[in-house]
């Protein structure tokens, strides 16, 4: 009896070990399993960025919504990647350098004198302005667009997961903060803004209701901005959405050619925009994209005022950086915050 109470024990004793090893493979498995998950993501959003991906996670249908144009992908060389981001003491140092003195009481009376005459000349020079979009999706591409000067608008997506945070940092070193609205594009199936979408076949209020929520987002919000090819803007569902932006007192920088119908809805709302923008890297080359700054260029001469609009492509960001500080003293033009180009 005592021998089988034994092999009783060993029995038992024996299921425990295999039962807590059982437990502790399955634990295992979950940790590997959710940090094989973690790495593969951190790995795909990288890519995304280095490929001029444009990556978006669906909080309604649960998926990753990827966008870009097809065929392009980014042509910049390892060099040209590696984009130092300054220390704080440096972009404060820029920042300061670069911004007008806010405090002329602390000025000598000429100097105070110099900068009013300064001011009058630079009032009738042809102005340029800068935005740079889609930022807030990929942390190591908005952590690069701290290097840009404070002229230079920043746009955010408005699926950004750290709007809060990302906001007040490029606020904290003036710049103006633009959001995109995602409006029904044209080829609606094959290009999903996401569930955010502004769209002609939604009732008004899933357009006031998607508008609000955009805006909820942010505290500092100058404007929005659109990228691509649309056509809410000629439904007869866009007055109403450009009236709300209009009444909320922000601004639209508009990307897209504009239609007769897209024109009068604009005009009819009353809200203040900008068309006709020049897209500085369509062709991921230095030699394409100074094409595009000369085009920049000649343009505000020609009209009085430009503006460009860029991805946070490395080498976008790093011409733009080199080419304000290579004209910040141009007898020319002025390189002004974008929204002094509203009228």
């Amino acid at each position: 009896m005592s021998s089988f109470s034994n092999k009783l024990k060993v029995i038992f004793n024996i299921r425990r070990i295999l039962s807590f090893f059982s437990w502790l493979s399955i634990i295992i498995s979950i940790v590997y399993v959710l940090y094989f998950y973690i790495f593969l993501q951190n790995v795909r959003n990288e890519t995304s960025v280095k490929e001029g991906q444009k990556v978006i996670y669906d909080l309604k249908n649960l998926k990753f919504l990827a966008f870009n144009r097809p065929g392009e992908k980014e042509k910049t060389t390892a060099e040209e990647i590696k984009i130092e981001t300054p220390s704080i003491n440096k972009v404060e140092g820029e920042a300061s350098n670069n911004i007008p003195n806010k405090h002329p009481a602390t000025e000598t009376s000429a100097n105070a004198a110099a900068s009013q005459q300064q001011a009058a000349v630079n009032k009738f020079k042809p102005k340029i302005g800068f935005l740079v979009i889609n930022l807030g999706l990929s942390e190591s591409a908005t952590k690069m667009a701290f290097s840009l000067q404070p002229y230079v608008g920043i746009g955010i997506s408005p699926y950004s997961a750290n709007i809060p945070y990302w906001e007040n940092e490029f606020v904290s070193e003036n710049h103006e903060i633009y959001v995109e609205l995602p409006l029904e594009p044209i080829d609606y199936k094959n290009e999903d803004k996401g569930f955010l979408s502004i769209l002609s076949y939604n009732t008004n209020k899933q357009n006031f209701d998607n508008l609000n929520n955009i805006i909820k987002k942010f505290n500092k919000l100058n404007g929005f901005y659109t990228f691509g090819n649309e056509k809410f803007s000629s439904s007869d569902k866009a007055l109403a959405v450009y009236k709300t932006i209009a009444e909320k007192g922000y601004k639209l920088i508009y990307s897209d050619s504009l239609t007769l119908d897209a024109t009068k809805n604009l005009k009819g709302s009353k809200v203040r925009y900008l068309t006709n923008p020049i897209v500085i890297d369509y062709e991921l080359t230095n030699e394409a994209i100074e094409t595009r700054m000369k085009i920049l260029y000649d343009t505000a001469l020609s009209t009085g005022y430009a503006f460009a609009i860029a991805r946070p492509y490395p080498i976008s960001i790093k011409i733009i950086s080199n080419w304000i500080d290579s004209h910040k003293d141009d007898d020319k033009i002025s390189i002004v915050n974008i929204s002094e180009l509203f009228k």
